[in-house]
């Protein structure tokens, strides 16, 4: 996402970089790879600001996709004021997946970036809230721990190339302001990443808060000795199933195993597939659980 992608500066670009040999790019709703030759690990490559597709209201976004795992950082622009390409910043850009957190809490003092801006001392910086997350998702954002209301000019936004995903821009405070400000939390009953662009006259910066997925492990949360002992990974899955491992193969655990928590029966190696939204399923590591010795 991004505010202004002056097209005539073409600062606000998005920079590529493959981890992978053979890997090609796409952008948007294209079916074919914007690179002209695959990427090996290493190389790079820069989609230029005409990208950015206007989905109404200004707000402006681009979806970027891969055959292979790749690192993407999104430059950013100043202020559209003639200089906004002097001083430039860039932001590192989480992969989306079903498997992210459900809640940002907290992007502390949202937009407080002090210093002089044009020889005039100021605290703060105008900024924008952008917010992405799963379709159909309920989103929330509170400021100061009170709600902030969203308006249709907020959002949601379709992303063009995934009916999956949308955006939020948020460019006011709660008060109708020119900027949101204070500190914002961010709730979405569907995976939700968030980040923010800022830029004043010449300056321009951004960050990340929250957006790396990761599979989840098994914890043993109570008791030692059977029976009593109990199981958990991280709640809030869509799905869950308890495996028990036998030999090489895994078969369902006995019992209860479609929570996040199970009690086991025996003793043995435990594992738990769990499933997010439109995302493929996943497997924790190994989970060994032995019975405690009884004299």
């Amino acid at each position: 996402q991004t505010t202004h992608p002056n097209y005539n500066q073409n600062m606000e670009r998005a920079f590529i970089v493959a981890a992978v040999n053979g890997t090609n790019i796409y952008v948007n709703n294209g079916t074919t790879p914007v690179n002209p030759i695959p990427l090996n690990a290493g190389q790079s490559f820069v989609l230029r600001s005409e990208n950015y597709i206007n989905q109404g209201n200004q707000q402006y976004n681009m979806y970027i996709r891969s055959t292979e795992n790749i690192y993407v950082f999104q430059l950013l622009a100043g202020a559209s004021t003639g200089n906004e390409i002097a001083t430039g910043g860039y932001n590192y850009i989480p992969p989306l997946s079903c498997y992210l957190p459900k809640k940002i809490d907290e992007i502390g003092f949202v937009n407080e970036n002090e210093g002089y801006k044009n020889s005039v001392y100021s605290l703060t910086s105008p900024t924008k809230l952008n917010i992405i997350t799963e379709a159909g998702a309920l989103v929330t954002v509170q400021k100061n721990g009170a709600n902030f209301p969203l308006t249709a000019i907020d959002g949601p936004y379709p992303v063009s190339g995934s009916s999956n995903w949308v955006t939020y821009s948020i460019a006011r405070s709660a008060t109708g302001a020119t900027s949101v400000s204070g500190n914002i939390t961010v709730n979405s009953s569907k995976a939700v990443t968030a980040g923010i662009s800022a830029g004043d006259g010449a300056v321009g910066y951004g960050g990340y808060f929250a957006g790396f997925s990761a599979i989840p492990l098994i914890t043993k949360t109570s008791g030692e000795c059977l029976p009593g002992v109990r199981l958990e990974v991280t709640e809030g899955f869509g799905t869950y199933l308890w495996l028990l491992k036998v030999g090489a193969t895994y078969i369902p655990a006995p019992g209860v195993n479609n929570l996040f928590h199970y009690e086991p029966p025996q003793a043995g190696i435990y594992a738990v597939q769990v499933k997010q939204g439109s995302c493929a399923q996943l497997q924790t590591q190994d989970f060994k659980f032995y019975n405690c010795t009884n004299y």
